[in-house]
């Protein structure tokens, strides 16, 4: 019966289909040996699934970590502390209906599980979905203009050269470059960089000040200060090139509009000639 689920999981689960790109790079750890061969042909439809045979899986790159019980039960202080010797962010445990003990270790150390028997798309959707939240907390790297600046590597370019900053510059940095565009209160970037609005404004001033240094040593500014407000991050190259659309934009309105205008003129003084035509001839006829 699960061979026969596993090979409808193509209508079943769109989501499980092979892919060129693997959604996730999934750690199985394996334990009883039917539970995890079902398991690895299930995830392994869409997944980069590889197994490992200890309960810590010493991979890089892993995106998730799903643990196959073994076929001995472990009881509740063994349970624990086996899925605590994972060692990894997130997992998911495969156990079998009738451990209960294990499974109240389980949730003693905080992991998620899902019982066997399960349905084919339970076990991918509860993967997934754990997946999901971890690439969703992947630090992002950001842009404005040719500046990079990566959260998780705390690394900052610009055009191509690294920019060695201070802990307190690339939080400042990251906080405009993040909100590129929009305003920071004075207020706002004590909250954010410096955790409480007690310091001194100046604070704000004299870091922006240095950061300004070692960013323009590169390229033009793009830390602007607003008078009376705060500050804002804006590229200035981006700026006058939707500047120059617009121009480009108007003048070719302007060329329209001269075109509809000489149209026009036409038409006017064909009618003009139609009328006059007209007149010419209703003074024949009279005569």
């Amino acid at each position: 019966m699960e061979s026969e689920a596993v090979e409808n999981l193509k209508w079943i689960c769109p989501l499980a289909e092979p892919s060129e790109e693997p959604l996730m790079r999934v750690i199985l750890v394996q334990g009883d040996s039917e539970m995890t061969q079902r398991v690895r042909d299930l995830l392994g439809r869409a997944h980069d699934v590889v197994v490992a045979h200890r309960p810590t899986p010493d991979v890089d790159g892993a995106d998730i970590v799903v643990m196959v019980w073994p076929t001995q039960p472990q009881g509740r202080d063994g349970a624990a502390r086996l899925v605590t010797s994972l060692g990894h962010g997130r997992c998911v445990v495969v156990v079998p209906f009738g451990l209960t003990a294990d499974r109240l270790g389980i949730v003693d150390a905080g992991v998620d599980y899902i019982v066997d028997p399960y349905h084919p798309l339970e076990l991918v959707r509860r993967v997934e979905f754990l997946g999901e939240g971890i690439r969703t907390r992947r630090a992002p790297v950001w842009r404005a203009g040719d500046l990079t600046l990566d959260e998780g590597a705390r690394i900052v370019e610009r055009g191509g050269r690294p920019i060695d900053l201070t802990r307190k510059e690339f939080d400042l940095l990251r906080q405009l470059v993040r909100n590129c565009g929009l305003v920071q209160e004075r207020s706002v970037l004590l909250d954010a960089v410096w955790s409480s609005r007690d310091y001194n404004e100046n604070v704000i001033e004299v870091t922006m000040s240095s950061l300004r240094q070692k960013l323009e040593a590169r390229g033009p500014r793009i830390l602007h200060t607003v008078r009376g407000v705060g500050y804002v991050c804006r590229v200035e190259q981006e700026r006058a090139e939707v500047l120059s659309n617009l121009v480009s934009e108007r003048d070719s309105l302007i060329q329209d509009r001269q075109r509809l205008m000489a149209h026009r003129r036409e038409l006017m003084e064909e009618a003009r000639a139609r009328r006059s035509g007209g007149s010419r001839a209703g003074r024949t006829d009279d005569r």
